[in-house]
């Protein structure tokens, strides 16, 4: 004897869907990381090319505990646990810019 892979569906049963189910669509905008904001940018960049905390204070004219609030900030968005990941997103990224360190020249 087989036995069905899928519950049976009638026009009764589709009409009573669960409610609280998400749709496809819907879930990819929920699971979507929240864009980081243009300091966040900054300090990504300046992270990504090694520079510490306090560097990336100096630099952008920032305390370092503000530094370190954007940190833990990026890394919450990327949904990374540490700054040598949250820099291989960055420096992986398909629309990265230009590195604060400016073109390279001849």
């Amino acid at each position: 004897m087989s036995y069905p892979t899928s519950p049976p569906t009638s026009p009764a049963a589709s009409a009573h869907a669960d409610p609280l189910a998400v749709p496809a669509a819907a879930s990819r905008v929920i699971d979507a990381p929240p864009p980081l904001t243009a300091r966040e940018r900054d300090v990504l960049r300046w992270l990504a090319s090694g520079k510490t905390n306090r560097e990336i204070a100096i630099i952008l004219g920032l305390s370092v505990n503000t530094v370190r609030n954007h940190v833990a900030s990026i890394l919450a968005k990327l949904g990374v646990e540490n700054r040598t990941t949250a820099a291989l997103v960055a420096l992986s990224s398909p629309t990265r810019e230009p590195s604060p360190r400016g073109p390279k020249g001849p």
